[in-house]
């Protein structure tokens, strides 16, 4: 991580620098797993505003790596799910019911492809995929059941990279990559109501409280095409 003294090839940057190594296989066939969980049943120190509110959160990892072809060719996985809930706290007056919780249910993968072509040529192949999907994400007490929205997102990236030591003094770089964001709004109702876009909502202006249906709908894409590279040379 860089602050300050960026040089010359990053000198329009106006924060921080950081420079990320994904990691590879390599002639080794290496795998490591995780699991984590949590729970309300799990948290300390909670009081009155606690009261009846509901937390779980379960997250796998996996990553795997090794050769296809050894000392050439070599790949890496790493895969994340993530599922979790969690509640509002009831309301102890008794004038709102208990309200759906917001669940998450979403998947980091990642993929790499290393090619030692020579001994000063190597080529990788980079595959990102991340969907996610919320539900109930408002999550207030002034908003019925019905009247939720749902929020739904992914994100896919394939690259590739040409890393070349063209003499002993000199090195190039050569980079190439397509990124595709999406983002999503909708009514929760849309789950079982097959004409939930046609079901209008509405605001009580006295009290605050949403009803009928959620009264937006969006879909946001985002493509970027990425080329760059560098050539070093050591005096």
């Amino acid at each position: 991580v860089q602050t300050a003294g960026l040089g010359a090839e990053n000198a329009s940057t106006t924060g921080g620098l950081t420079n990320i190594v994904t990691r590879s296989g390599s002639n080794k066939l290496e795998i490591d797993t995780s699991i984590r969980y949590s729970d309300q049943n799990l948290r300390f120190f909670e009081d009155a505003r606690d009261r009846g509110r509901k937390f779980r959160s379960a997250e796998l990892n996996l990553n795997v790596g090794g050769p296809v072809v050894k000392d050439r060719l070599w790949y890496f996985v790493s895969v994340q799910g993530v599922n979790s809930i969690s509640t509002i706290p009831l309301d102890t007056t008794g004038q709102f019911p208990e309200h759906p919780p917001l669940s998450i249910l979403g998947m980091n993968a990642f993929g790499k492809l290393t090619w030692q072509a020579t001994a000063r040529n190597k080529l990788e192949l980079k595959l990102i995929y991340s969907p996610a999907v919320f539900n109930n994400v408002l999550q207030s007490p002034l908003v019925e059941p019905e009247a939720e929205a749902r929020s739904t997102q992914s994100n896919r990236f394939i690259g590739a990279s040409w890393n070349s030591v063209l003499t002993d003094r000199l090195v190039m770089v050569s980079r190439a990559g397509f990124q595709e964001i999406f983002l999503g709004l909708d009514p929760q109702s849309c789950q079982w109501d097959p004409n939930c876009s046609f079901t209008p909502g509405e605001i009580d202006l006295l009290s605050g409280i949403s009803r009928g249906n959620f009264t937006s709908q969006s879909r946001t894409y985002r493509r970027s095409f990425e080329f760059s590279g560098h050539l070093e040379w050591f005096k």
